[in-house]
């Protein structure tokens, strides 16, 4: 009996890693890369303040000091013509908090023009209280029949308290 069992497991395993990679084989490219070495480019500038002493990649980060919840708008940005239907875009980012009573997460949207907008929120992979860097990341597949116009990032706070952001990636791979 117990043979049966380990046998059933190993082969529940086997088919759940296969099933698990064969939705995502096609690598993932980078579109667009920020740093957040400063707060240039920003749509909010004035959110954010650059601290030199703590990054995950010691080259600085972003600082967002929370007195009450808010939501930061990052970058807007317009993707290349080959971000179309059955494309897969991850918002990707290293973020660590300090005091965050709530949590935090990265927030996209979008934009279709006329066929609507849409958003993506990361309240699954969210930082809070206080936290060590980490990567979190929030996904959206763009459905048939649609073409992306742009893209807005964005890091939401539901709290108080600080939250660092560095190194944000924004990628796309193929369904």
């Amino acid at each position: 009996m117990r043979r049966v069992a380990t046998i059933f497991l190993i082969v529940l395993l086997v088919t759940t890693v296969l099933a698990c990679q064969g939705g995502h084989m096609n690598e993932s490219v980078e579109i667009a890369h920020f740093p957040l070495d400063n707060t240039q480019d920003m749509l909010m500038p004035e959110a954010a303040s650059f601290v030199s002493a703590d990054s995950s990649d010691g080259n600085g980060a972003l600082l967002f000091e929370a007195q009450l919840p808010k939501t930061v708008e990052l970058f807007e940005l317009k993707p290349e013509p080959t971000v179309r239907e059955k494309t897969i875009l991850v918002y990707q980012a290293k973020m660590k908090s300090s005091g965050l009573k709530g949590t935090a997460y990265l927030e996209m949207w979008c934009d279709f023009g006329s066929k609507g907008e849409y958003v993506a929120r990361g309240q699954n992979d969210v930082v809070g209280g206080d936290s060590d860097w980490k990567t979190v990341q929030t996904h959206y597949t763009i459905p048939q029949g649609k073409v992306l116009g742009r893209v807005k990032l964005n890091l939401v706070i539901n709290g108080q308290g600080n939250v660092w952001l560095d190194d944000l990636r924004l990628l796309k791979s193929k369904q």
